[in-house]
């Protein structure tokens, strides 16, 4: 099998030929795709670098897609110092800095979420296509890019003490702003899969370790309807929607059916996310993707990796819906020797 098909089995709930494999997002640290390649590795920082260095590093792991979107405009320095750091802005307006691995807002998009009404996204019409169409032209990948949904880039481009009261006290606003927010995921999306993306990613983390980051109630009421339609809007063009949150979703779980998503990513088993129930109770509705634990890539061994997949293989595998990644990606805390034995692993127990 190519590997697309092997992922739109996965997705179909067949049995492909093994187990497909991959990251999302990012998917792998550049500093640890460096170290994977060692001297076939290219510095040069050109499209094509990047292009080969993501394509040699996938093939190298036996990995089945690749997450690739939109080529949207950098972030711009503002020639402002903030603490001793450079400013940035970004495309939806916020400013920021670089700080300890991390960005932090100096300026939100919004000051008062009753902004909102005479606010709107900003456009896609710049938006390039050139890597999803050179990656569907050149290879065999299933090209899975990312799009936002309505929780996530509230709280990242918004202050996230703010939208967290805000979704208490202005409920009506934080609807508003979560209609924009999907409007332009969908409208992202559809501008990727008219390029040739096989599937969508959204993008929407929406819990903690300990449970969803605002009660479940609420999601239901200011952030799910919108997050719905931007499903439905995307499955119109013909391919499938999975969302990635880590955290404990097991409070949403049937949401997340209810909401039309053909999979789920993450599944971070330190969170209390136990792949051997979920396959039970909705693996017949949605394809797991995920739950090798990025704590036991950082902290583990090469033996201890080794023995988690073919656990995990032997529980979510069986009649399919089920595809292997990390729990969320392949970080800095990941050594080349426990990235190559997760990869190893899967390929080494995930034939059918």
């Amino acid at each position: 099998m190519t590997r697309r098909e092997r992922v739109l089995a996965a997705i179909q709930h067949k049995e492909p030929d093994k187990v497909p494999k991959g990251e999302i997002g990012a998917g792998i640290d550049e500093q640890l795709i460096r170290q994977l390649l060692d001297k076939d590795y290219d510095p040069s920082g050109t499209d094509d670098a990047t292009f080969h260095n993501w394509k040699a590093v996938r093939e190298l792991l036996h990995i089945d897609l690749v997450s690739v979107g939109l080529h949207l405009p950098p972030d711009e320095p503002t020639g402002e110092l903030f603490h001793g750091h450079p400013v940035y802005r970004d495309g939806w307006g916020r400013t920021y800095i670089k700080a300890q691995g991390a960005s932090r807002t100096v300026k939100p998009v919004l000051e008062d979420i009753r902004e909102v009404y005479n606010w709107e996204p900003p456009s896609l019409e710049n938006a390039r296509t050139d890597t999803i169409r050179r990656w569907v032209e050149e290879t065999d990948f299933f090209i899975f890019p990312c799009v936002n949904g309505a929780f996530e880039i509230s709280y990242e481009i918004l202050r996230f003490e703010d939208f967290m009261i805000w979704c208490h006290t202005c409920p009506r606003e934080v609807e508003l702003w979560t209609e924009k927010i999907t409007r332009h995921g969908a409208e992202a999306a559809k501008i990727a899969v008219e390029a040739g993306a096989h599937g969508i990613v959204i993008a929407d983390d929406l819990a903690y370790n300990s449970g969803t980051m605002i009660a479940p109630e609420m999601l239901r009421s200011m952030i799910f309807p919108y997050l719905k339609w931007e499903v439905q809007q995307i499955k119109e063009l013909g391919v499938p929607v999975f969302l990635h949150t880590d955290g404990d979703i097991n409070a949403i779980m049937q949401d997340i059916i209810e909401m039309g998503f053909d999979g789920t990513q993450a599944l971070q088993p330190s969170a209390g996310m136990d792949i051997a129930q979920i396959k039970q109770d909705y693996g017949d509705r949605l394809c797991l993707m995920g739950n090798v634990d990025i704590d036991l890539l950082g902290r583990g061994t090469p033996q201890q990796i080794e023995q988690a997949v073919k656990e995990l293989i032997e529980v979510a595998a069986p009649g399919g819906g089920f595809i292997l990644s990390s729990s969320n990606e392949l970080g800095t805390e990941t050594s080349v020797e426990n990235a190559l034995a997760m990869y190893r692993a899967g390929e080494r127990y995930g034939w059918y």
